[in-house]
C-alpha cells in the first residue's frame, strides 16, 4: 500500500467524522430556560436587589422532598405579610414539565405537591414574592 492511499484513507476518515459531528449536532435540542432572556437580563439588577432583600428575612422559603410530597415551606412570621408571590419550577431537560405554584395557596406556611403528579428530574425553582411593597427573590435546585 503506497503512501497516497494512506493519506486518502486519513482524509476520507476525517470527512466521515466531520459529517457525523454535523449530523449529531443538528439533531440536538437545547431548550432555553427563559424564552425572553434578553428582557430578563435588563431586569437583572432588580433581581439582585430582591435576592439581597430575601437574605435579610428572618425566615427563608425552602423547597424539600419529604416522602412522596414536594413541600414548600415559608416561615409563619413572613406568611401573613405576603401580598403576592409564586414559585416557578423549571425542569432542566424538558420545558413541557415546568409548573408554577402561587404562594397564596399556602396554609400555615406549607404547600404540599404530590411527587406522583410530577416528572422526575432536576428542577430549578425560582420564588418571587412581595411583602410590604418590597420584592423578594430566591432560587435553588431540587432533584425529584
Amino acid at each position: 500500500m503506497s503512501w497516497a492511499y494512506k493519506i486518502m484513507i486519513v482524509i476520507i476518515g476525517f470527512m466521515v467524522m466531520m459529517i457525523g459531528f454535523v449530523f449529531v449536532s443538528m439533531n440536538q435540542t437545547n431548550p432555553m430556560i427563559e424564552e425572553n432572556y434578553y428582557e430578563q437580563e435588563l431586569k437583572f439588577q432588580k433581581k439582585i436587589d430582591a435576592s439581597n432583600a430575601a437574605a435579610t428575612l428572618s425566615g427563608k422559603l425552602s423547597v424539600e422532598k419529604e416522602g412522596n410530597d414536594l413541600v414548600i415551606k415559608l416561615a409563619s412570621s413572613e406568611l401573613g405579610f405576603i401580598q403576592d408571590g409564586s414559585v416557578k419550577f423549571i425542569h432542566v431537560q424538558n420545558p413541557a414539565f415546568d409548573f408554577e405554584i402561587s404562594l397564596k395557596d399556602a396554609q400555615e406556611g406549607v404547600i404540599k405537591v404530590p411527587t406522583a403528579t410530577l416528572n422526575s428530574g432536576k428542577y430549578i425553582f425560582k420564588s418571587n414574592f412581595v411583602k410590604e411593597s418590597i420584592n423578594y427573590y430566591t432560587e435553588g435546585t431540587i432533584l425529584l
